[in-house]
């Protein structure tokens, strides 16, 4: 499980590839907002290097939807905590 870990660089590429605009700025921004989980951090690697789990990325997809469809941040905040961590289906339906 460990190894499947992103790092925040990993992260912001996978986006990209994805052809989600995430700046690693705006990224940071949806982390103190509340929208992306924690980050977690590696045993034995600089703790200043953040790593998340794959499915970040859907996360991304969700609030990058979820704003082209029009809604605010705050709404967008009220979707996903509405819908729970592990239903990101419940997202995609609301949208």
């Amino acid at each position: 499980m460990e190894s499947e870990l992103l790092s925040l660089e990993e992260v912001l590429q996978q986006a990209e590839q994805l052809g989600l605009e995430v700046s690693e700025r705006t990224f940071r921004y949806y982390a103190v907002l509340g929208l992306l989980p924690r980050p977690l951090k590696r045993p034995n690697t600089d703790a200043r290097v953040h790593y998340y789990q794959p499915d970040i990325l859907d996360r991304l997809s969700q609030i990058r939807n979820l704003q082209a469809q029009g809604h605010s941040l705050k709404q967008v905040k009220k979707h996903l905590e509405a819908a729970g961590q592990s239903k990101p289906a419940l997202v995609r339906a609301l949208a």
